[in-house]
């Protein structure tokens, strides 16, 4: 289930075996609400191996002006040893308010932006041995890698170890996304 680190063991107490915690929510918390996050996740149980929501809706990375690639690094430093606190494993690319092409801004250059972005994230994910998964949104998100096979593109331009492709269900239905090209 999604939710807050801080239900941790009302989730575990629910029947629940998982929980998905959001990178930006958890980054949010005061610093002794982090803390009894943490305990409460770690007296549950469970494994928060994956995270949700890497980055903010502020940040703008494919646009070439709002978030520079410096500013990006120092972020996902942070963002990342705290999943790497937390013993994630997987962090989903999703936030598809990040990736939208503005439309002053050719989306071939957006584009080689997000790969940039892309491997960045996957360079320092790498480091604290996260993978990373690129994930097609809905077009009602994003108007940059809706499809498995853009996603599959992207992470092909990307070319990093540590980044791959998570294909969603609810994101291939909603696009009419064709299922035969998740092979």
């Amino acid at each position: 289930i999604c939710t807050g680190i801080e239900n941790a063991g009302l989730v575990k107490k629910l029947g629940y075996d998982y929980i998905e915690l959001s990178v930006t929510k958890t980054m949010g918390l005061a610093p002794e609400a982090y803390a009894a996050g943490k305990k409460a996740l770690e007296e549950s149980g469970l494994e928060a191996e994956c995270f949700n929501i890497l980055f903010p809706k502020t940040m703008n990375f494919v646009d070439g002006r709002t978030t520079s690639l410096d500013e990006l690094g120092a972020y996902l430093e942070k963002a990342l040893a705290m999943v790497a606190d937390l013993h994630g494993k997987v962090v989903v690319f999703g936030s598809g308010k990040c990736r939208t092409c503005p439309p002053e801004v050719r989306y071939l250059d957006a584009y080689k932006n997000l790969v940039k972005a892309c491997r960045l994230t996957g360079e320092i994910a790498g480091k604290y041995g996260i993978k990373v998964v690129i994930e097609p949104l809905s077009r009602k998100e994003t108007n940059m890698i809706c499809t498995v096979a853009e996603g599959a593109l992207l992470q092909q331009d990307v070319a990093n170890e540590h980044v791959g492709l998570l294909a969603d269900y609810l994101h291939i239905c909603a696009n009419h996304d064709v299922v035969n090209h998740i092979a």
